[in-house]
C-alpha cells in the first residue's frame, strides 16, 4: 500500500507533498529485508516477485522518487535489486515467489510487471534497460493469450512492448504491440477463432473495468496510437 501511495504522490509532481513522500520512502527502505537471494519485502507473509503484490512494484516507485529527488540509498538497492533479477532469470520468467514456481506471464505476477519495473529502474541504472531488452525476448508468444486483460494477461505483455519501445526506440517493439491488438480485436468479432491459452482463462463477459476488462484494450490501443502516456508513468 505505502508504494502504491508512493507513486500517487510522485505522478502528483507537488511540492509540499515532497515531505510525505520522503516518509513513505524511509518506511519503504526500513522495511527491506536486505536479502540477496530472495525478494527483499514481505508482503501479507509472502516474498513475491511481480509487480502488483511484490518487489518489482516497490522498486518501481522508488525509481520514481529517485527521479525526483535524489537519495543514495535508493541508488544503491535499484542497483541491487536488477542484479536479483538479472541472476535469477529463466526464459520462462520468474516465479510468484520462491515458495511458488508459477511462472505467470501477466502484470501483477510475472515476466511484464518485472519487465515495466525494470525499464523504470533503467532511468537511472541503465543496466536494467539490458536487463529488460533481453528478458522481452520470452514474451512475444504471450502477447495474444487470453485472458485479455492488462492485469492477468495479453495486454500486459503488449503494455511492456509499447514502454519498450518509448524507451530504446526500436521500432520492431511498437510493430509488435499493434499487431498484436490487431489480431485480439479480429478474434472478439470471430469467435471461431482459436487462440492459445497460458492460464485456461478467458476476461469475464462484460467486465469493462481497466484492469481486468475492455477498457483496458481500448485504452492500450490509444497509448499505442495517439502516444497518450503510459499507465503508471511520469510522462
Amino acid at each position: 500500500m505505502t508504494a502504491g501511495h508512493l507513486r500517487e504522490c510522485n505522478a502528483q509532481g507537488v511540492v509540499r507533498l515532497t515531505l510525505t513522500i520522503k516518509k513513505m520512502v524511509d518506511l519503504l527502505i526500513e522495511s527491506d529485508t536486505k536479502s540477496l537471494d530472495e525478494p527483499r519485502w514481505i508482503i501479507d507473509g509472502k516474498r513475491n516477485y511481480g509487480f502488483a503484490h511484490g518487489m518489482a512494484g516497490i522498486a518501481y516507485s522508488l525509481a520514481q522518487f529517485q527521479r525526483i529527488a535524489e537519495d543514495i540509498r535508493i541508488r544503491r538497492l535499484l542497483t541491487e535489486i536488477t542484479e536479483f533479477y538479472e541472476t535469477t532469470y529463466t526464459p520462462s520468467g520468474w516465479p510468484k515467489s520462491p515458495d511458488n514456481d508459477e511462472r505467470w506471464m501477466a502484470w501483477c505476477h510475472g515476466l511484464p510487471g518485472i519487465l515495466l519495473s525494470l525499464l523504470e529502474i533503467g532511468m537511472i541504472y541503465p543496466r536494467a534497460i539490458e536487463l529488460a531488452t533481453h528478458c522481452s525476448e520470452s514474451m512475444e508468444s504471450a502477447c495474444t493469450w487470453p485472458p485479455h486483460c492488462l492485469c492477468h494477461g495479453s495486454l500486459s505483455a503488449i503494455w511492456a512492448y509499447e514502454a519498450l519501445f518509448r524507451i530504446t526506440g526500436i521500432p520492431n517493439y511498437r510493430a509488435i504491440a499493434k499487431n498484436a491488438c490487431k489480431l485480439i480485436v479480429s478474434a472478439q468479432y470471430n469467435r471461431n477463432v482459436h487462440v492459445q491459452t497460458w492460464r485456461n482463462d478467458r476476461s469475464i463477459e462484460g467486465d469493462a473495468s481497466l484492469m481486468t476488462g475492455g477498457t483496458g484494450l481500448a485504452y492500450l490501443i490509444l497509448e499505442i496510437n495517439h502516444n497518450l502516456p503510459l499507465m503508471f508513468s511520469l510522462e
